[in-house]
């Protein structure tokens, strides 16, 4: 249960505020908003205003999902880029393909949160990537912020372990 004398309130905290709170706390203390264990920040254009949230909050983007003229397009706050097809193995042969592909964790598109210990860190949709990529053909896709191969699934975005 949580400690009474431990809890605090105020209005229009400032970052200097928060950062004063959370400094008498140990390090390792675990930060939840509204009892959820996922925490999205959420920062202004012009870092005026700082939320913190449970939720994605895509639609309060701008740009969130708009294809750029050289194919790169956002989503989920990541940059990707068309990149390949799979290979006529990999299309006739579906256990092939199945192992080369894994969950990343760590990058977080599913499409529900807390499936098999999995946290959402971005809500994922496939038909909104595809509309996202500029409805390209693609089977694999490249994230330019962390240099990995990803392939859309219903479900999820999965890791690419193939080569193209």
């Amino acid at each position: 249960m949580y400690d009474l004398t431990k809890r605090f309130h105020k209005d229009n905290l400032t970052v200097e505020g928060l950062i004063e709170q959370l400094n008498k706390l140990p390090q390792q203390a675990k930060i939840c908003i509204c009892g959820d264990d996922c925490c999205y920040i959420h920062v202004e254009k012009d870092s005026s205003v700082i939320n913190l949230d449970t939720e994605d909050l895509a639609d309060s983007y701008e740009e969130m999902v708009t294809p750029d003229e050289d194919g790169v397009f956002i989503y989920g706050r990541h940059h990707f880029i068309p990149y390949g097809f799979f290979s006529k193995q990999e299309n006739n042969d579906l256990r092939l393909l199945t192992r080369r592909l894994r969950t990343d964790a760590d990058l977080g598109f599913f499409a529900d949160s807390n499936i098999a210990g999995r946290t959402q860190k971005y809500r994922y949709d496939y038909d909104e990537f595809y509309a996202a990529a500029g409805d390209h053909t693609f089977d694999i896709f490249r994230c330019i912020d962390n240099g990995k191969l990803y392939v859309p699934g219903a479900h999820e975005l999965f890791e690419y372990m193939g080569g193209v």
